[in-house]
């Protein structure tokens, strides 16, 4: 269910993962020519659905990063989209996850903030950490003797 032309999605999705990746690895990541990666990201900049950032070195562009647009709402819609294909293609991959998702969404609203913060400092506090991390070493010492 793709709404976007192939190359307009690699570029978009490209972007949404690395931002401020620069334009020579856009192309290469995306497989797509120099022409039909200009065509896309002007029409892209264009409607404020990606920003630029261009860093020029005397009267020379050196190089061009681009990044989503979260400050216009055509960025925000074209984003979301694609983040919601990224789901739709994480479940896809892992159709054994439903259930589980779906189980943890309807009980999400039983947690308890407070028992878990709780838990999160007891178990990952920085003396928590180092208690353990000093016994797994132990451990591997132990078998070296």
């Amino acid at each position: 269910m793709n709404i976007f032309p192939k190359s307009e999605y690699k570029i978009l999705k490209l972007i949404y993962e690395n931002p401020s990746i620069g334009l020579s690895e856009l192309i290469k990541k995306a497989k797509v020519s120099a022409g039909t990666a200009k065509k896309r990201l002007d029409y892209l900049l264009s409607y404020g659905i990606i920003g630029e950032k261009k860093v020029v070195g005397g009267r020379r562009i050196l190089m061009k990063n681009f990044y989503p647009d979260f400050s216009s709402e055509e960025g925000k819609n074209v984003f979301s989209l694609i983040e919601s294909e990224k789901k739709q293609e994480f479940f896809k991959k892992n159709k054994n996850l439903i259930g589980p998702f779906k189980q943890l969404l309807k009980n999400v609203d039983k947690i308890e903030p407070k028992e878990c913060r709780e838990r999160v400092e007891k178990y990952f506090s920085l003396k928590a950490m180092v208690s353990g991390y000093e016994k797994a070493y132990k451990k591997v010492l132990a078998k070296q003797e």
